[in-house]
């Protein structure tokens, strides 16, 4: 992929190609990632779940599907994340959102199937099947988020020149909804920092 992007990018046929073959390692790094979810919220995978832990084990899935790497292990840690992102606002209702209805789906295309005289509990096989429809789904519920991300830059931009001066990145209020963390280094290996020879700016994608 480097290679590509650095010499004449990719054709059709290779992005398609490319997205395929990511969707497949994702999904395939699911029921990992949701054992971790499980244990997070001191549950066991041969547990029945009830609703409530349901979307407690899939909201800390997404949370460990969001930072990647970065995620937190420790349950405590976890629980009090999760606390402070729900107070928080931000993104969080979004994300609750796409996981309930997520969850409403799998229980719409089992109607058929399931007692309805009878408490309703969910398998780690449900669970991995709703994931399934998460992980797909992801890439529209995070051009949200970006949306929103971008939106909040524009704000610290208010002439429109199309970027933000490094400090004012970085100094975001306590009640910000995003705080801008990446270095550097990162920035400018992806593009995104313009340097002078006094100042350095962090450039906004603008809209065509």
């Amino acid at each position: 992929l480097e290679a590509r992007r650095s010499d004449r990018g990719l054709s059709l046929t290779e992005t398609i190609a490319m997205v395929a073959t990511l969707e497949r390692l994702i999904v395939d790094e699911a029921p990992v990632l949701l054992q971790a979810a499980y244990s997070l919220n001191s549950l066991r995978t041969e547990e029945q779940l009830t609703e409530e832990n349901l979307h407690e084990v899939l909201t800390s899935y997404l949370v460990l599907f969001e930072m990647g790497g970065r995620a937190e292990l420790d349950r405590e840690i976890h629980r009090v994340l999760k606390a402070k992102a729900a107070l928080s606002g931000g993104n969080w209702p979004l994300l609750v959102e796409f996981e309930q209805d997520a969850v409403h789906n799998f229980g719409f295309a089992q109607r058929h199937v399931r007692n309805p005289f009878q408490t309703v509990v969910y398998s780690f096989q449900d669970a991995q099947m709703i994931i399934e429809d998460l992980t797909r789904g992801y890439g529209k519920w995070q051009n949200t988020e970006c949306q929103q991300m971008k939106r909040e830059l524009m704000d610290l931009d208010p002439l429109g020149m199309g970027r933000v001066p490094l400090g004012r990145f970085y100094s975001q209020p306590e009640n910000a909804e995003y705080h801008f963390t990446e270095t550097q280094d990162y920035l400018r290996k992806v593009g995104a920092l313009e340097e002078t020879k006094d100042a350095a700016y962090v450039r906004i994608g603008r809209d065509q």
